[in-house]
């Protein structure tokens, strides 16, 4: 906690045309932010239908393969994605993803994956580990998490990148920080 994935996170998703993040928010297909304390945010069935939501809003005509093939909107509409995340990514995500629409890359963010974990056995993390590979090439994942053996033993066919909180640049930045936030509070005490 506290070496700033969420920052990096939020400048990506957050990034304006002139910003050096903007290339990575171009290819940007979805977001999911994972919370220990909102268990919703840990359940595959709703990350998947929210990415299914998302690409019909932005990939229409990918959106137009989804909604009209009974089955995935069997799984989408009724309880199976719930009870078997898998097939319901299968059939909902993989297969049409695999047909067409390799002209774009695409990137899928997801935040504190170390978050998605539950007890019940079926949890965002899980079904990550167990499809990331059967994603198309063109579809890429950026994911942020704390340094847990467990989650990078999982995920350790990802390029990782690890953050150091011993390093120079981030003994600035809380520099900086505390520099910028001490004049607020001390701006806020004076009124």
């Amino acid at each position: 906690m506290g070496f700033g994935k969420s920052s990096i996170v939020s400048n990506i998703v957050c990034a304006q045309q002139n910003s050096v993040w903007h290339q990575l928010k171009k290819h940007g297909l979805a977001y999911h932010m994972c919370r220990y304390d909102v268990i919703s945010s840990s359940k595959p069935d709703i990350f998947i239908k929210n990415l299914v939501g998302t690409i019909v809003k932005q990939i229409p005509d990918l959106g137009n393969s989804i909604l009209s093939d009974d089955r995935a909107l069997d799984f989408l509409y009724g309880v199976r994605c719930r009870e078997d995340p898998v097939s319901c990514l299968e059939f909902s995500l993989l297969n049409p993803l695999k047909n067409a629409w390799k002209e774009r890359s695409y990137i899928i963010i997801i935040d504190a994956i170390d978050e998605c974990q539950t007890t019940d056995g079926h949890s965002l993390q899980d079904l990550l580990y167990e499809r990331l590979q059967c994603f198309p090439d063109n579809v890429k994942f950026f994911i942020t998490s704390r340094n847990i053996e467990q989650i990078t033993n999982k995920f350790k066919t990802l390029e990782t990148v690890f953050l150091d909180n011993h390093t120079l640049e981030n003994h600035e930045d809380v520099r900086s920080y505390i520099d910028k936030t001490q004049n607020l509070v001390i701006k806020k005490l004076q009124n």
